[in-house]
């Protein structure tokens, strides 16, 4: 469900037109399970995934008797009981600090589910993407995304990436999953996001399925430029076959532009 957290900014047009690239599995299995998948930040693309700020984050939460378990030696005692009991706090500090930090909701505990905000279609996009096999685009757009997200699921955040030390109104993992490197640009990404809270990720594996109502989702699906027409109806079979009505066309990339003159 649609549950915006207060470090992330909505995206300020919910009009936006958004694209997601999938493969034919992948889009066979979106009609199938009619739930979308978010990955675990640290199994994405970049390996600097939700990290850049992760020690302003640790500072900024870290209970102060975590750093008093890493203080100094021992005041002076007179006797083996005083060190018995002084020994035992000092164990007992480091083990509350160690638990304390195995709770902290970093990179690891956050999913994504990514689009890109494009009001085009872009070359550049079909390219990188029909290398991996998926030449499949599910458009839809920000704010269809948000009211396709189902009630019961897991409460999903909604935001734009920014590309570089942008300055963030909090250093928690949740927001900062929201900025990347500047050679990623291109991207011009929007992500849906589900940050558990402290032990609510136990369980949880690199992918989370989360409920969305497709007919509210899909507004348009397109197959890549190059794809066949065999594909393109299969394509829309299978809409067809799990009762979504969205069009379903083909990429006009390779058709002839506006500035090329026909051949007659």
């Amino acid at each position: 469900m649609w549950q915006q957290h207060p470090d992330v900014s909505f995206p300020a047009e919910e009009s936006a037109p958004i694209w997601r690239f999938v493969t034919i599995a992948g889009f066979v299995d979106l009609l199938d399970s009619g739930a979308l998948p978010f990955s675990r930040l640290d199994s994405l693309d970049d390996p600097f995934e939700g990290h850049a700020t992760a020690m302003d984050y640790v500072k900024s939460v870290l209970p102060e008797q975590v750093f008093r378990a890493a203080g100094g030696p021992p005041p002076a005692v007179r006797n083996k009981l005083d060190q018995w009991r002084i020994r035992k706090a000092h164990e007992m500090e480091q083990e509350q600090a160690i638990a304390v930090l195995k709770r902290m909701p970093l990179a690891e505990t956050c999913w994504a589910n990514c689009w890109h905000r494009v009001d085009d279609e872009r070359a550049s996009l079909w390219r990188r993407y029909l290398a991996g096999g998926k030449f499949v685009a599910v458009c839809s757009t920000v704010g269809a995304l948000r009211d396709s997200l189902q009630d019961g699921g897991p409460g999903v955040s909604i935001g734009t990436v920014s590309y570089g030390a942008a300055p963030q109104r909090s250093p928690s993992p949740l927001a900062q999953a929201l900025v990347k490197h500047p050679a990623f640009a291109d991207e011009t990404e929007i992500r849906a996001l589900i940050a558990p809270g402290a032990g609510g990720a136990d369980g949880l594996g690199p992918v989370v399925k989360v409920p969305v109502a497709l007919d509210t989702l899909v507004q348009t699906v397109r197959f890549s430029p190059v794809a066949d027409a065999w594909q393109v109806a299969l394509g829309r079979r299978l809409m067809a076959r799990f009762g979504l009505n969205a069009a379903c066309t083909q990429s006009s990339l390779h058709a002839n532009p506006d500035f090329v003159p026909s051949v007659a």
